[in-house]
């Protein structure tokens, strides 16, 4: 389980959604969701993955 604190340090990071700018959103729901900016597509991945992803793969986020 995610921590609050973590989410809020998630969203926070910068990361990317298919190679363009996104951020990470919903620190108060039950999935991350993750959209590029300014504003585009948006994904939702559970928040044990997001933190995952940022860990592991420096927030490249893939929906492929």
């Amino acid at each position: 389980m995610v921590s609050l604190q973590r989410k809020r340090e998630l969203v926070d990071t910068p990361v990317s959604l298919n190679g363009r700018p996104a951020r990470i959103v919903g620190v108060q729901q039950p999935f991350a969701t993750v959209a590029t900016i300014p504003q585009g597509p948006a994904m939702e991945w559970s928040w044990e993955a997001a933190d995952r992803i940022v860990r592991e793969h420096g927030g490249s986020f893939q929906s492929r």
